[in-house]
Order: structure tokens, then sequence, then C-alpha cells
């Protein structure tokens, strides 16, 4: 999990940024950032959440380095997504710890299906805005949800057995 989410992450950034930097044309860099980005951090996610803290500051790092030249960095923070990582995560961490988050991660969870072309949607609209950052579960959307979970019932998890 460190070697892809911090050091594949890095290498991968600085690799494009020297290809990019070298063409006329420049490029971009949007990296993805997770649960743990912003310092939040769920039960049982330490190392989860601690590689993408660093990435999270990595990316900060990028944009004010690259910052005046023919890169632009942004980010994605896609909210919490049923991928099948999180899938054999909640098998791992047992039936007591995982009900006890079950109930939130139905209200704020979201189908990758739902939330990727809303996101490819955004990353065209921040083209050519360096430090553009695209966010899904945005505060709103959250106390939007939870306003809601007590009048209907919200169960995307049961699709994927979990």
């Amino acid at each position: 999990m460190v070697t892809t989410n911090v050091l594949g992450t890095m290498f991968g950034a600085q690799t494009a940024a020297n290809g990019m930097l070298a063409q006329s044309k420049g490029g971009r860099i949007i990296n993805i950032l997770g649960g743990g980005s912003d310092g939040n951090f769920r039960e049982g996610q330490a190392i989860y959440g601690a590689t993408k803290r660093g990435l999270g500051l990595f990316t900060a790092a990028l944009i004010k380095e690259l910052k005046g030249t023919n890169v632009t960095v942004g980010s994605v923070r896609p909210g919490i997504l049923i991928t099948e990582g999180f899938v054999r995560e909640a098998h791992e961490m047992g039936p007591e710890r995982y009900a006890k988050q079950r109930k939130a991660i139905n209200i704020l969870g979201d189908r990758p299906q739902d939330v990727i072309p809303w996101i490819v949607d955004n990353i065209e609209k921040t083209a050519g805005k360096h430090g553009a950052e695209i966010s899904w579960l945005t505060t709103p959307k959250i106390i939007g949800r939870f306003s809601k979970a007590g009048f209907s019932k919200r169960d995307i998890l049961t699709e994927y057995g979990i």
C-alpha cells in the first residue's frame, strides 16, 4: 500500500513532470486523494490514511513547485467508493467492527460507476487550472445525505455482499 499510494505516485509524478516540462505543450498531473488526506482517519485505516495524508502533502508541494510552469497540478477527492479493495477490507475487519461503520458507509458511500463520470466531466472543466481540487463528497452533500437518512434507507452495500 505504501509503495503504490506514496512511492508509485511520487515517482510517476516526477517522471511525468520532467517529461511534460521538456515539451512545449506541457501537461497535467492529477493525484487521487482519499480518506486521511485531509487529516481525518477512520478506525482501522491508519496505514491507508497515512499514505493518503502524505499524498495530500506531496500534491500541495507539487502545486507550489510547478506553479508558473507549463505543467498544471490538481487533485481529486472521490469520496467513499465501494471498490474491490473496500469490499476486501470490509471482510477482513470482522463483523463487529464492520457493523459499527456500515450505517455511515451506506449513507456516504457510492458506487464507482456513479461517481467516475462526474469526476471525468469536472476534470475536463478544470483543464488549465493549476491547483484545482475536484471533490465529490462535499460538506453540503454530507449534510444532505445525513438529513435524508432518517426518511429513506440507502443501502448500496448489499449489492456488494457486505
